[in-house]
């Protein structure tokens, strides 16, 4: 039997409580508190692998708590702690989720999938089910006209006898909106809701996260993924986003106070939407602020080098046509492109070249290649024979955002790049290195959940094909965490993956 308690203020529908856990020796959630109002829109952000999904399973009893409370108002109106009640029955309570993988059932309609939702409040028997009795029918019926006015307000009615298998991505995201609105919940919890969308579904998703707290009267909370991943000054990203997501009807967020770029945007917003009367909080905290004069950038001579530095893909093309009319295509790729792509990779280990310049370089030394390919082939070179390597985001894990950066850079440095995807089962990245004859083997994880198939696929690596060597990287990742699970390298950022290959080939960092 339920027990209830009084520990919600009575405008609150959740709180958690000095909520920890940990797998091992890596503690995923620490000591993590927070309240949520009725009808608010909640924003927990924070980069990939600080904990938000691990924090979510906990919540809705996915994971059990090494410790703390999670306090919940049930449809009742009692409040209940969440800890230790069977998963089914958080549902049951007005507690919903949406998964960072899309969990749907492929060989269902929409409208079944959506349905499938509503099965908590059938009140028939299974035998009157089974039956088609009077009141089986009326209850079936009644739960279709409300799953076609959830797809109507999800704005994917006219797809509701589709099968979800082949659907968009985004179309499907929208389906498992709706079958978290099919439960009549009190609070949805959104885990990356927006992984995977274009710019058009995106604003989409934000605008029906607003319809949904006018409309169905509940509260939000928003799982936000890294969005600077990469970029110089993430503060400053991150609290222009937090800006962004009070527009757009963010009523809270967990961040930090003592981040002065979170509370600048905090203040700046508040000022601008009149919540801060005459602008008293944003002069007396910036008042006496002065603003520093912009240097402006020189243009620097346009070589081959400089054009790859500075990502130059068309300048790049061009500069290569030309150097290939006087110089031997091969004697380009070692003297010209090479030391080029190593200069900027230094530059970005040093912190003075940042992600967005990375891979703008690398595009641009692509473009130089393929010139310099259509070179050899006409004068009846060949480039050597490029090693093979095996990339892959381990299995649970869909984040492969670190992996195609490292991808990226090894095939400008001439690796053969076996690029199995994300979500990779131990088994095919096992059987691809024992088929291709591959030495190294690339695993990304930015979840901590997802460190476990890391480790087993490492297991199944040393025991069916020792000599293949193992590097590791991933937000949740550090040396230590490497070493416990056995891997050969960690690598901190993309080119320390490519330092290593090369390393391990014969080649020189």
């Amino acid at each position: 039997m339920a027990e209830y308690t009084t520990k919600l203020a009575e405008d609150e529908v959740l709180r958690l409580e000095n909520l920890s856990i940990q797998f091992g020796g890596l503690k995923a959630v620490d000591d993590l508190s927070f309240a949520i109002k009725e009808k608010e829109i909640f924003g927990l952000i924070g980069p990939n692998g600080a904990g938000k999904t691990t924090a979510f399973n906990c919540i809705t009893q996915f994971y059990k708590p090494s410790s703390g409370a999670v306090y919940f108002r049930n449809k009742d109106g009692q409040v209940e702690n969440l800890v230790d009640h069977p998963v089914h029955s958080i549902i049951r309570k007005g507690l919903v989720r949406t998964f960072q993988n899309v969990e749907l059932v492929g060989e269902l309609s929409i409208i079944d999938n959506v349905l499938i939702g509503g099965h908590i409040d059938f009140k028939a028997s299974g035998f009157e089910q089974a039956l088609r009795l009077p009141r089986a029918r009326r209850e079936e019926k009644q739960m279709r006209e409300k799953a076609e006015d959830v797809l109507r307000f999800m704005e994917i009615a006219e797809l509701k006898d589709a099968l979800v298998a082949g659907q968009p991505y985004g179309i499907r995201k929208k389906v498992e909106m709706a079958r978290t609105l099919m439960c009549n919940p009190k609070l949805i919890i959104l885990d990356e809701p927006a992984a995977g969308l274009n710019d058009v579904e995106t604003q989409q998703l934000a605008d029906n996260i607003y319809q949904v707290r006018e409309k169905y009267g509940v509260c939000t909370v928003l799982g936000v993924s890294n969005i600077s991943f990469g970029l110089p000054y993430r503060p400053a990203v991150n609290s222009n986003f937090y800006t962004m997501a009070m527009q757009s009807g963010l009523s809270a967020g967990i961040i930090n106070p003592l981040s002065e770029d979170m509370m600048r945007s905090y203040y700046s917003f508040c000022a601008l939407m009149n919540y801060d009367e005459n602008c008293e909080k944003y002069i007396e905290q910036y008042g006496s602020q002065k603003v520093q004069a912009v240097t402006p950038a020189t243009k620097a001579e346009m070589t081959l080098k400089t054009a790859i530095e500075k990502g130059l893909k068309e300048e790049a093309h061009h500069i290569t046509a030309e150097l290939v009319k006087d110089k031997a295509p091969l004697d380009i790729i070692n003297e010209e492109l090479i030391p080029a792509l190593d200069q900027v990779g230094k530059g970005f280990e040093k912190g003075t070249v940042f992600l967005p310049q990375l891979l703008m370089s690398a595009d641009a030394a692509k473009i130089a290649f393929a010139v310099l390919k259509d070179e050899l082939a006409k004068s009846g070179e060949s480039e050597q024979a490029k090693d093979k390597v095996i990339l892959a985001t381990v299995k649970g894990d869909i984040h492969d955002i670190g992996k195609n950066i490292v991808k990226v850079l090894l095939e400008n440095y001439s690796f053969d790049v076996i690029d199995l995807g994300k979500d990779v089962p131990p088994e095919e990245i096992v059987e691809t290195a024992i088929k291709e004859d591959v030495r190294l083997v690339g695993l990304s994880a930015l979840m901590t959940t997802t460190v476990v198939s890391m480790e087993e696929t490492i297991r199944q690596l040393r025991k069916k094909k020792p000599e293949c060597k193992v590097m590791v990287g991933g937000a949740v990742l550090n040396q230590d965490y490497s070493d416990m699970i056995g891997a050969d390298f960690y690598g901190k950022d993309a080119m320390q993956s490519v330092y290593y290959a090369q390393q391990l080939f014969g080649g020189e960092k």
